[in-house]
């Protein structure tokens, strides 16, 4: 499988990763304003998962509620309280996700637990055109729907010593076919990345559970 070369990845904060996204928000129609406000990195280094979670339902949870107190969000969930609740407790042990982190399944069942909608992807189940097209959808909800992926961050930047990962998308570029992808690792910058590019780096196998990474569509 062909690697992304660091001349394919558009940095979010380059010159030319400014003008997507000011393109792409001013359409306002693969943008999600309100997941662009509340994004974090990760501050655990397993936590991309939990924090990729968090983030879509806090942005689902804004989109409803409209809660923002003087320009700042106010938020149910943060990495720092998420294993204070119950539902993630019956769902995740914390030593095990500050060990190894979590699999797309439990990202997918800590999400269901919360009482949101979430239906999983596999790769190897899915295709290209599939996921293009679900992505696009979601990211048209104003923040209502959300996109979680998991993914190789090695095929994106291959000289991180990282391999499966989590992080949601932000918005779809419809002229250069790009995904903006708001990266959790704090090593790495948020990013625009081809769609092929995308779905390869999904499509790698986690070898703790021996099926290929994938995406997260996520509702209310």
């Amino acid at each position: 499988m062909a690697q992304v070369m660091m001349s394919e990845v558009i940095p979010l904060h380059s010159s030319e990763g400014q003008r997507l996204r000011t393109e792409t928000s001013q359409k306002a129609l693969h943008y999600q304003p309100i997941l662009y406000k509340i994004f974090q990195k990760q501050f655990n280094s397993t936590y991309c998962g939990l924090v990729s979670s968090i983030m879509a339902m806090n942005a689902n949870f804004i989109g409803q509620h409209g809660h923002f107190q003087d320009g700042s969000p106010h938020v149910p969930f943060t990495e720092a309280n998420i294993f204070t609740f119950k539902e993630t407790q019956n769902i995740l042990k914390q030593s095990e996700v500050e060990k190894e982190g979590c699999t797309l399944e439990q990202v997918h069942d800590l999400i269901r637990a919360h009482g949101y909608n979430s239906v999983l992807y596999h790769a190897a189940d899915s295709s290209l055109e599939e996921f293009c097209a679900k992505a696009k959808c979601a990211l048209n909800q104003n923040s209502l729907t959300s996109v979680i992926i998991n993914y190789d961050l090695k095929v994106i930047y291959p000289h991180q010593n990282v391999g499966g990962h989590f992080s949601p998308l932000c918005a779809y570029h419809e002229e250069s076919d790009r995904f903006l992808i708001l990266d959790t690792w704090p090593k790495t910058e948020e990013c625009w990345v081809k769609s092929d590019h995308l779905f390869n780096s999904m499509n790698t196998v986690d070898p703790s559970v021996s099926k290929t990474r994938g995406y997260i569509i996520v509702s209310k």
